[in-house]
């Protein structure tokens, strides 16, 4: 019997009907051919991809005797339809029909090769309502272009978006699939699960501490396998960093000390779009899609968040991050690594462990969202001192990394060995106080000149403080800014708020 192609909802046009009967059919009867994984195979269609009334019908059918927990085989089929009528039997193509499905169909295992077809087919179907659609849109005289054409952006990115993102809205799975699930080669990327495809972490940081070098120090190991701020690299992997501040100067300035030869390959870095990280336009995701179907990343980056978002709203917060998810495509999409700043400390208290996850800027929703979150912060307040710690106060999956210490050097990054631990831990408020009598001291009431790196050292020797206490001492805005003032590269005391100058720098330093 010759069955009816498409509903008259859809498009009718000629894409090889013939192979798509024959596509849906194999699937159908795939399901049919071993009642013991029918079930199983059943929740991989859905109602679009079925062209054909009949195939419709019949997909309708097994569908709720799954519902209602009945075994999906024909003999179960063929009688729902019979106590539906005639007519039901008829829509479904006949009981000829229905028994001669599961002969046409070799073996289960070309149902994944059939559902592949079956897919194409209904991106091709979507692809032309929304072509039926754009051209209606072009003759409403109503609408001006740009109305038009922002309306052409939705219907594209929409039709992208789904060809490229296959995977369901959401998937099931019982303990036992739970238990025995074992990542396939790729997923796992970076450290203890701190990094992995589909996973989402975070990079947080003040303003100018080195979150973005971190960003492109993690894409040179994905290029090399090599280690990344002490987390093994697992596997090589591409990186895609869409970024929003940095222009071709600036790049090539950060490229220079990198070896770019090594990166080719396995990095792409997006100049500053005109329009920022604006993931709520379709024009946009859709160029963000288009992207990722072509260079196919395992990381995709966003530097930095504060560009994407267009206020800390927890609910624009939620759909920034639900916007670039749908950017990424595929059943198994790219790991997401958000670069965050973090607030403006409000103490010289350093901040350890689970608590930095309160100082990253904005909703909670940038520390509850991630699997893993990375904090970087300066060693001390010098912007002479090129040190930072790595902290990493969340990692669900697996095991959070020790603090570290490291340099900011050739573009990346160099294990800072010998770092005073126990200097930089001291609790500000249970050690001794640096106090104006000290400085005054120090200065001998105005007879000495100092350069800060000396005025530190001394410092530290008379009052038995760490390099960091000291170096806060010494700053022109902090808290005896009244005392001090700068000559040149050299610090002197004031008293009365009088510069007490000596005769001369070398007789008195």
């Amino acid at each position: 019997m010759e069955t009816s192609l498409l509903s008259k909802s859809e498009p009718i046009f000629d894409y090889g009907s013939l192979q798509l009967r024959d596509a849906e059919a194999a699937v159908l009867g795939a399901v049919l051919l071993e009642p013991e994984s029918a079930t199983k195979l059943f929740r991989k269609l859905n109602k679009n991809l079925f062209g054909d009334l009949h195939h419709r019908k019949i997909f309708e059918t097994m569908q709720q005797l799954l519902v209602e927990n009945d075994p999906i085989d024909v003999t179960t089929i063929i009688h729902k339809l019979r106590r539906q009528g005639d007519e039901a039997v008829q829509d479904a193509g006949g009981l000829a029909y229905i028994m001669e499905l599961q002969d046409g169909c070799p073996s289960t295992d070309s149902f994944s090769y059939f559902l592949e077809e079956l897919k194409d087919f209904a991106n091709r179907r979507a692809i032309c309502r929304e072509m039926q659609e754009t051209v209606k849109l072009i003759g409403d005289k109503t609408q001006n272009a740009s109305d038009v054409l922002e309306s052409f952006h939705k219907i594209t990115a929409k039709s992208l978006r789904q060809a490229v993102t296959t995977r369901p809205p959401i998937r099931f799975i019982s303990p036992m699939d739970a238990r025995e699930y074992v990542p396939v080669e790729g997923v796992l990327l970076v450290g203890d699960n701190h990094i992995t495809r589909g996973g989402i972490a975070v990079i947080g940081g003040p303003p100018g501490i080195g979150k973005s070098r971190a960003a492109t120090a993690l894409a040179l190991s994905g290029a090399t396998q090599r280690s990344w701020l002490g987390l093994q690299v697992h596997t090589q992997f591409k990186t895609l960093i869409i970024q929003a501040e940095n222009a071709e100067l600036r790049l090539a300035a950060d490229n220079s000390d990198l070896p770019a030869e090594l990166m080719e390959e396995f990095v792409r870095i997006s100049l500053p779009p005109a329009t920022g990280l604006a993931f709520h336009k379709e024009s946009f995701k859709a160029a963000v899609i288009e992207a990722c179907k072509d260079f196919a990343p395992d990381i995709v980056v966003i530097d930095p968040w504060n560009r994407a978002v267009r206020d800390d709203a927890q609910r624009d917060y939620q759909e920034t991050l639900q916007n670039i998810q749908e950017s990424l495509p595929g059943d198994q999409p790219p790991a997401l690594v958000i670069v965050a700043h973090t607030r403006k400390p409000k103490d010289a208290e350093k901040k350890t462990g689970r608590e930095l996850l309160h100082e990253l800027s904005g909703s909670s929703l940038i520390g509850s969202a991630p699997r893993s979150v990375f904090v970087m912060t300066a060693a001390t307040n010098d912007p002479e001192d090129d040190r930072i710690i790595w902290q990493n106060p969340k990692n669900n999956d697996g095991k959070m990394c020790g603090i570290s210490a490291w340099h900011r050097r050739g573009g990346l990054f160099d294990a800072c060995e010998g770092f005073d631990w126990d200097d930089y831990q001291k609790d500000p408020e249970g050690s001794k106080k640096i106090t104006v009598k000290d400085l005054e001291a120090l200065f001998e009431s105005g007879d000495r000149l100092l350069e800060k790196k000396k005025a530190v050292e001394e410092l530290m020797v008379q009052t038995g403080l760490g390099k960091t206490a000291c170096y806060e001492a010494f700053k022109l805005d902090g808290k005896f800014a009244q005392h001090l003032s700068k000559q040149g590269d050299y610090l002197c005391w004031l008293k009365d708020g009088v510069e007490q100058i000596p005769d001369s720098v070398s007789a008195a330093a």
